[in-house]
């Protein structure tokens, strides 16, 4: 699914995401916080430009990436709950 969020044009994003960050200001906040991490590992970005709220959103993104790192290394036949649904629609479409 592609989605337009400010002014972006995004290929594949999850609906909630874009739900989300439309409407919500945790939304808002997720969407700056992808955007500067994006721009912290490709420009120079000046630290006095980020709030103290976007450095928080950039630790809590890095530690969740790591724990979704960790988890698929210990199992790495996980299958996440999009993958699953994913599976469940193709099964269902084989049937018909």
């Amino acid at each position: 699914m592609a989605a337009q969020i400010n002014g972006t044009k995004r290929a594949s994003i999850n609906p909630t995401i874009a739900l989300m960050a439309t409407y919500s200001r945790t939304g808002h906040l997720f969407e700056r916080v992808l955007e500067l991490e994006f721009s912290c590992n490709n420009f120079a970005v000046s630290w006095s430009d980020v709030t103290a709220e976007e450095v928080v959103g950039l630790q809590i993104l890095k530690d969740e990436r790591d724990r979704y790192q960790r988890e698929q290394q210990a199992d790495p036949n996980k299958v996440s709950p999009e993958e699953a649904r994913m599976m469940r629609l193709s099964d269902r479409q084989r049937r018909q």
